[in-house]
């Protein structure tokens, strides 16, 4: 009787090891099935960062561009702003040419009309 009780025992604990087994696969495989969820996780998180690293080197290239075409069209304002005040200077200049040899020509039409009128007188 103490044997079969034994056996009773016995056939108990293995049945339990056995359960015990089979709760620590399935608990194994769904820790296998969550770890390759994270690991497909860390791999879209990844490729996503990847992704933005991309679009702000793009962005930053972008802008690099565009601060260029600022300091290109500033040398070019500034240039066509130094042709303006070198046009200007120009233009001066000749009008201080033309008032001189206006001034001159009507001193002279006056030497000449003085002249006439001492011929005539």
């Amino acid at each position: 009787a103490a044997g079969v009780a034994q056996k009773a025992e016995k056939d108990k604990l293995e049945g339990q090891v056995v359960s015990l087994g089979r709760e620590l696969m399935e608990e194994k495989a769904v820790g296998l099935a969550q770890k390759a969820k994270l690991e497909a996780r860390v791999g879209e998180v990844g490729a996503e960062k990847e992704k933005l690293e991309g679009q702000v080197a793009s962005l930053g290239r972008e802008l690099t561009g565009v601060k260029a075409a600022g300091v290109a069209q500033k040398a070019e304002k500034d240039k066509l702003e130094g042709q303006v005040v070198s046009l200007g200077r120009e233009l001066m200049e000749e009008k201080a040419v033309g008032l001189a040899q206006k001034a001159k020509l009507e001193a002279r039409v006056g030497e000449v009309g003085a002249e006439k009128e001492k011929l005539e007188g």
